[in-house]
């Protein structure tokens, strides 16, 4: 517990404490840096009608409320600070998942961009087999109408011709509603990237946000501690100087009157053999000659 010398104590301050019958603690001087011009002035007012005890305990009640203030407050930034971490924390966490969620979803696009390809070359092999298989069975029906009549002839060609039209309109409606599940698929890819881009920009913005508020608190903290260093270089015996000074009519006198004080209490009353005046005789003038 960080103490204050008592030369550096305002000189009320001073006068009170030298008036303790039971004296001050080094716990009494660790509360002695709350102490504020205002109650130096107050104190300086009351040594002339209040007992010293009584000042002491008043004062010692306002600066223990001061310390448990402090205390409060510096509990209540840590814990803002700690949540403030924490938050930032839960955000990153999210954003390392939605990171993995990204690169498995490369990896699912990749591999449905093989798939795609390998069903795509499977789809042009079969297309070629079906167009040579149509021409087999074209050739076929060729050379089975030269055996028979002319009638019986354009009846298997037409036949033969109608088969491989139907093949050839079920291959197509099979080939647009592959490509339209593959559009569908894509589309429905495209829209869960952006929504994970979109989150992830979200969380990233907040992380920024935690950041930022986390440096002001920081920044924030760092002046306080300053100003507060500036405030405990200027003594409180300083502070006291300087508000005499301020305040020329109501205090004046004030160190003239305080030194006076001290000066009456410790200052003892002479004996008493001191004060008596001894007779002493005068000699004569012809006592004066005959000597």
């Amino acid at each position: 517990m960080s103490t204050i010398r008592f030369e550096d104590l305002g000189r009320p301050i001073q006068q009170l404490l030298t008036s303790l019958k039971d004296g001050y603690s080094e716990a009494h001087m660790a509360l002695m840096k709350y102490v504020s011009v205002k109650d130096m002035a107050k104190i300086y007012d009351d040594l002339n009608s209040k007992k010293a005890e009584e000042i002491f305990e008043t004062l010692l009640t306002k600066l223990k409320k001061r310390r448990q203030n402090e205390l409060e407050e510096r509990r209540n930034a840590a814990a803002e600070k700690n949540q403030n971490q924490e938050e930032v924390d839960t955000i990153e966490a999210e954003l390392r998942e939605l990171e993995r969620e990204e690169e498995a979803a490369k990896a699912a696009k990749e591999e449905r961009k093989r798939m795609k390809k390998e069903k795509k070359e499977k789809r042009e092999r079969d297309r070629k087999e079906r167009e040579e298989q149509a021409e087999r069975e074209l050739a076929e029906a060729e050379a089975a109408a030269k055996a028979l009549d002319e009638e019986a002839a354009e009846k298997a060609l037409r036949k033969a011709q109608k088969k491989i039209a139907k093949k050839k309109r079920e291959e197509e409606r099979l080939a647009l509603e592959a490509a339209e599940a593959e559009e569908a698929e894509a589309k429905a890819i495209e829209e869960e990237v952006k929504s994970k881009e979109e989150r992830k920009k979200q969380k990233k913005k907040e992380v920024a946000k935690l950041k930022a508020k986390e440096e002001d608190l920081r920044l924030s903290a760092e002046q306080a501690l300053k100003e507060e260093e500036q405030t405990r270089k200027a003594t409180l015996a300083e502070q006291w100087d300087k508000f005499v000074k301020d305040h020329p009519l109501e205090y004046g006198g004030a160190e003239d009157e305080i030194a006076q004080v001290a000066i009456e209490r410790k200052t003892k009353a002479p004996p008493k053999e001191f004060l008596q005046v001894k007779q002493i005789r005068v000699p004569s003038v012809e006592e004066k000659e005959e000597a």
